[in-house]
């Protein structure tokens, strides 16, 4: 992904990282730990809710020539989203050497706030190595 006229790879996913959490900020919920260590971005679909995936724009801008790839991965995973209200982890990110116990107080955080509206909560996990899962 870093052939002459793009842009490497972990510039693109930054520059989404970047309008995904400043969306974030504005209508949906962007935990930290007390350290810095972990952060989870949560968006709040509800009924009156209007599309909230990057638009073109932002797509196009962030990612440029791989966009049409991102908007592929977009697709893919509202195929998986629920059209209900609910929340949405957009993005769980953990400095390399912080034990998961760091990322399961960070969710409980939310959870806690979650349970007081009734609403699921919803994650797609696009890696094995991304998940703290056995069996």
């Amino acid at each position: 992904m870093a052939g002459p006229g793009r842009r490497p790879r972990p510039d693109v996913l930054h520059r989404l990282l970047a309008v995904d959490v400043d969306h974030a900020i504005e209508t949906g919920h962007v935990d930290v730990t007390g350290d810095w260590s972990a952060v989870a971005v949560w968006r709040h679909h509800d009924l009156d809710t209007q599309q909230w995936t990057l638009g073109d724009y932002h797509l196009t801008t962030s990612a440029g020539q791989t966009a049409p790839r991102f908007d592929q991965l977009n697709a893919a995973v509202r195929s998986y989203r629920s059209d209900a209200p609910h929340h949405w982890l957009s993005w769980l990110a953990v400095q390399p050497g912080y034990a998961w116990p760091v990322v399961d107080e960070l969710l409980h955080q939310h959870h806690h706030l979650v349970d007081q509206t009734g609403h699921p909560v919803y994650v797609v996990v696009t890696t094995e190595g991304a998940c703290n899962c056995e069996g």
